[in-house]
């Protein structure tokens, strides 16, 4: 380990760490992902999991799942290759708002549309637009007949 990427481990910041794994030829993946755990944000681990070969998707999930950033969670399941979606739409139907659960529904293959309706609804559909509402409402007529795929945009 080299003197910067030292430091880096011991002491910088998540973002610090994250710019380190995406730059510096050859830096210690898992060191550094053990940096962003300890002192990074939900978004940070996110990055971490989307943007470094080699990261650990699980022990990075388990970050952004342990947040309440609905939009953070959507994103992991859509971007993140070996995402758990299940787990993720588990976490959304419990803090998920507006938007996440909304472009979860429509963009994430195999998600509960009505479920993740239902709790946009509970929460009075905080964050949509009427043109949103009536488009999920909309969603949720579609994937009731069986033609959910038609809107899933990969």
């Amino acid at each position: 380990m080299t003197e910067a990427q030292d430091w880096v481990v011991r002491s910088g910041t998540a973002l610090q760490a994250l710019n380190f794994a995406r730059f510096i030829p050859g830096a210690d993946v898992q060191a550094l992902q053990m940096r962003v755990l300890a002192v990074g944000s939900c978004g940070e681990a996110f990055y971490f999991a989307r943007d470094i070969e080699g990261a650990d998707i699980g022990a990075l999930q388990a970050r952004v799942l342990s947040g309440r950033d609905g939009n953070v969670i959507y994103r992991f399941a859509k971007e993140v290759a070996g995402a758990d979606a299940a787990a993720c739409e588990a976490r959304l139907l419990q803090v998920g708002a507006g938007a996440a659960l909304y472009l979860f529904a429509r963009e994430i293959g195999g998600a509960n549309v009505l479920a993740l309706y239902s709790r946009a609804k509970s929460s009075g559909f905080a964050y949509l637009s009427s043109n949103i509402q009536q488009s999920f409402s909309a969603l949720c007529a579609h994937n009731r007949r069986g033609s959910h795929d038609r809107f899933i945009r990969a």
